[in-house]
């Protein structure tokens, strides 16, 4: 009996080990996204009003979750294609539209830059708010998952 409880126990504990920090993956993801379209606004409004050029407006604005993954110092040592490409935990649809940008960014006139930065930012947008929805559908798989996972084995069991 005592064994059985302690099964349990565990089982429990790695259920609720694993839902956490899946929903700590899914947290960073969407807080990147945020950071990224805050980003993009910002570099949006600097294009528009300062006509500045991507490297002075990467070395002005800062992110403490993006610097936390050292997207800014590649950017001020290399530049944004490289910033971007070194983000491990961006999901692949949003890398290849920031890729997309970085190899288009500065090629244009004013107005083109302005163009392409709100395209990216407006698909940015839509990512976040898709990743926000999907997360709260795997948060709550996650949070009940842990208990099923008792349930189902204390059923078995006893």
């Amino acid at each position: 009996m005592a064994v059985k409880t302690i099964g349990i126990v565990m089982l429990f504990l790695t259920a609720f080990h694993y839902s956490r920090s899946h929903q700590k993956a899914e947290d960073l993801q969407c807080g990147i996204l945020t950071e990224l379209c805050s980003l993009f606004s910002y570099i949006q409004k600097n294009i528009d009003c300062f006509t500045k050029s991507l490297g002075e407006i990467g070395r002005e604005y800062t992110s403490p979750l993006l610097e936390e993954y050292g997207f800014y110092t590649i950017w001020k040592q290399h530049s944004l294609l490289h910033a971007i490409e070194s983000m491990p935990c961006i999901p692949l649809q949003t890398r290849e539209l920031l890729l997309q940008y970085a190899r288009s960014a500065g090629q244009g006139y004013k107005e083109e830059e302005l163009h392409l930065c709100r395209y990216t930012h407006e698909h940015l947008q839509e990512m976040l708010t898709m990743q926000k929805e999907e997360r709260n559908t795997k948060n709550r798989m996650y949070r009940t998952l842990p208990y099923l996972l008792v349930l189902s084995i204390v059923l078995l069991l006893y």
